[in-house]
């Protein structure tokens, strides 16, 4: 079982508050037609981005109702990492457990030189997202994995594709990941405090948001890497190689500090394909 291991704090571990929350973010976004393939959401606690999550999600259920598989990519690895899976029979949520597909899990991970159980050990890239899958797609399996900041995540985002299209499924991938980290909580303050910082920031997620929006997985990589533009460019890269035939439509972006303004911040995205 790949058990809850957050806190509270990150979002409601009672059935009740949990749908309550969801049902009250899913009036911030309208839905947006012809985009089922996948997502790009934030990983962060529900307070500062569970909104943008839901509203990823709830696109994708309204224009693609019935997939056939979900899967899941969380970050937070090195570029030395190996690619961490979900070998488990279930995934526990507050709305019930998910299944998981062991057959998919080891299909893909066959075909990974590098790659290593989830240790289940509290992260939160993939947890996070859980909820809203079980609200969204209460029946539908999925796969999960974690993916490192190098081109092992362009391969396991080839992986899946084809294990999508070898078996005629309807596959949706959902990568989560947060954009750059501002802050004295972060020891990464480039242009100083206050509204030159929150512009150096912005503008720092700008240019790789720009580089997802082209599909550019091998430069998201090294952008996010070099500049330090985002905590998890893994999920994306193994998202963009999944989706790449799609075209991304930017659903939203914000920070942490337009919910609550602190010295310390970070960026998120909403993105389509």
């Amino acid at each position: 079982m790949y058990k809850m291991r957050l806190t509270s704090g990150w979002y409601p571990k009672e059935k009740r508050k949990c749908e309550e929350e969801i049902k009250e973010f899913s009036s911030y976004y309208q839905n947006v037609q012809g985009y089922k393939r996948g997502g790009l959401v934030p990983h962060a606690g529900w307070f500062f981005c569970g909104k943008l999550i839901c509203g990823v999600i709830q696109i994708l259920k309204n224009n693609n109702p019935d997939p056939d598989l979900i899967c899941v990519i969380g970050g937070h690895l090195t570029s030395n990492s190996p690619v961490l899976y979900l070998g488990y029979s279930e995934a526990e949520t507050p709305l019930g457990n998910i299944k998981i597909d062991k057959v998919a899990t080891e299909w893909i991970t066959e075909r990974l030189e590098f790659k290593c159980l989830e240790p289940n050990n509290g992260d939160n890239t993939v947890e996070i997202v859980l909820p809203f899958v079980k609200y969204f797609f209460p029946d539908v399996p999925i796969i999960g994995f974690r993916a490192p900041s190098s081109k092992l995540s362009i391969k396991l985002g080839n992986i899946i594709r084809d294990y999508a299209d070898k078996n005629n499924l309807n596959l949706i991938t959902i990568g989560a990941a947060d954009l750059t980290h501002y802050g004295p909580n972060y020891d990464f303050m480039p242009a100083g405090f206050g509204k030159s910082g929150i512009e150096w920031a912005r503008n720092n997620d700008k240019k790789l948001i720009d580089r997802i929006l082209s599909l550019d997985a091998e430069s998201v990589l090294s952008l996010a890497n070099s500049e330090y533009s985002s905590c998890s460019p893994g999920p994306i890269a193994s998202l963009i190689e999944f989706s790449k035939e799609s075209k991304p439509f930017l659903l939203d972006y914000y920070t942490s500090y337009d919910i609550y303004p602190s010295d310390s911040f970070v960026g998120y995205v909403g993105i389509l394909f």
